[in-house]
């Protein structure tokens, strides 16, 4: 009896150690579980934060190419002099006119813009070589883009450039428009030299292109014939235009300044608006101590027209130095825009390289303000929300150094990328330079990135101060 009494003891205990066992494991899962949960809390509460706060590395390089400065476009055009006219008033002082300049050579990229066709895009060239010393004929190329992957790295991958067609802009009557300074008629109507900067491919195929010349807007066909000009604000007009900055800036009081018109151009997704970005402010947006001294502010204006041309709304964005520019301007969702806001360095002396992500949604609308906006006059006036999104002289990118070209001029989103990110394409401008190449950067953007409300902050530089270098 004794001994079965012992032995229901013994059992009892095992009962209760395996029940403490049971609880205790219980606890601890259940302790796991509350911790699982807060770790995934805290993670969905890291990504719903802005961008800005987010790991780096969500922005990948895929790779770059270049495309030579003396590679032949699809043009079949021969050699051409600088005209008598030109050579001794534009501002390069190596024009002449015994030079020849190859009339075949791809450069001077100044906008790009995917086809939305494959692995297509099309290149927009500016008026030419040596600052409009050139008869140079208006054009565009559509370029193929193939990615070429790596088979030791997921990540890596080789792009290729091939140039395989050459569309010239001619006007309502198949003129070729030309890039020449001196091709101009001193008024503001319809002037025959042309400056493309800014290239759009609209829904139905057809070509939308700012003008840094006018400022004008316009639309071609897919053969480069124009079809329609859109009017532009009167307060964006130079009232006496001239071939050069000297001949502009001391007779002019308002309108774009001399070759820093409507750079940039955007259009929503859905074609129904097009967004200007002028590259500098306007005149009367500047202060001068006198006719002749140098421009300078920190407003430049960008407008937005609906599809028939009608301008619906003017905002400001504000310059971080008045001596940096802006150069392109493309959509990435509603009222959200991405832009170039860079300095005119290059090389190792480059200080400002940034892809700048941009809000409308609070932004002043000035529609058909034509005076001054300046520091002083714009207070009240509420300039468009923006933040870097990507400096491409950040060390992680090896981009910066010898290599950096001044002029980083053109952006486009390509079809989406098969993790989802959106393809950006990043393009600089040679200036027809045929010891330097064109220089084509591909970028994965997550779409988070893009969608994420803004956070105002304002950019700090290292070195010298930005009002301190050359123009």
């Amino acid at each position: 009896m004794e001994r079965e009494n012992l032995l229901r003891k013994q059992k009892c205990r095992c009962a209760l150690v395996k029940m403490d066992c049971v609880i205790q494991t219980g606890l601890g899962l259940l302790t796991q579980s509350f911790l699982w949960a807060a770790v995934i809390t805290a993670t969905w509460f890291s990504q719903s934060l802005t961008w800005a706060d987010q790991p780096v590395n969500a922005i990948t390089l895929l790779s770059v190419t270049d495309i030579a400065g003396d590679a032949p476009d699809r043009s079949n055009l021969a050699g051409m002099k600088i005209p008598e006219s030109c050579s001794d008033s534009v501002s390069d002082p190596t024009a002449s006119s015994d030079q020849v300049f190859p009339a075949n050579i791809f450069g001077g990229i100044s906008a790009v813009d995917w086809s939305g066709e494959g692995n297509d895009y099309w290149f927009l060239a500016d008026r030419g070589p040596l600052d409009g010393a050139v008869d140079w004929p208006c054009r565009l190329h559509k370029v193929r883009l193939d990615f070429v992957s790596s088979d030791t790295d997921a990540v890596a991958s080789k792009l290729t450039a091939e140039i395989i067609e050459t569309v010239f802009l001619e006007d309502f009557y198949g003129h070729r428009f030309t890039g020449l300074a001196s091709a101009y008629t001193p008024t503001t109507d319809h002037p025959v030299r042309l400056d493309p900067e800014g290239l759009r491919v609209s829904p139905k195929g057809t070509f939308y292109i700012s003008d840094e010349y006018g400022p004008r807007l316009m639309e071609f066909s897919r053969t480069g014939r124009l079809i329609r000009e859109l009017t532009m604000p009167a307060h964006y007009q130079c009232a006496c235009p001239g071939m050069t900055w000297r001949e502009e800036v001391p007779n002019n009081e308002t309108g774009r300044q001399p070759n820093r018109g409507m750079e940039g151009l955007a259009i929503s997704g859905d074609g129904s608006r097009l967004f200007g970005m002028m590259q500098s402010p306007l005149l009367q947006d500047c202060q001068r101590v006198d006719k002749t001294a140098e421009p300078l502010g920190r407003n430049c204006r960008l407008p937005v027209f609906s599809a028939n041309g009608e301008l619906e709304a003017e905002y400001v964005y504000q310059l971080d130095n008045e001596r940096l520019k802006l150069n392109e301007i493309v959509e990435c969702g509603p009222d959200q825009l991405l832009t170039i806001e860079r300095d005119g360095l290059s090389g190792t002396s480059a200080k400002c390289k940034n892809l700048m992500l941009i809000s409308l949604r609070e932004a002043t609308n000035v529609a058909g303000r034509a005076e001054a906006l300046t520091d002083e006059s714009a207070k009240g006036i509420r300039a468009v929300k923006k933040q870097v999104l990507l400096n491409l002289l950040d060390p992680k990118w090896h981009l910066a150094g010898d290599q950096m070209p001044e002029k980083i001029e053109s952006l486009a989103f390509g079809p989406d990328l098969p993790d989802g990110r959106r393809l950006l394409i990043v393009v600089s401008d040679n200036d027809f330079e045929m010891d330097h190449p064109t220089h084509v950067y591909a970028f994965a953007i997550p779409k988070t990135l893009l969608q994420q409300p803004l956070v105002e902050e304002k950019q700090k530089f290292k070195g010298p101060e930005l009002s301190s270098l050359a123009k």
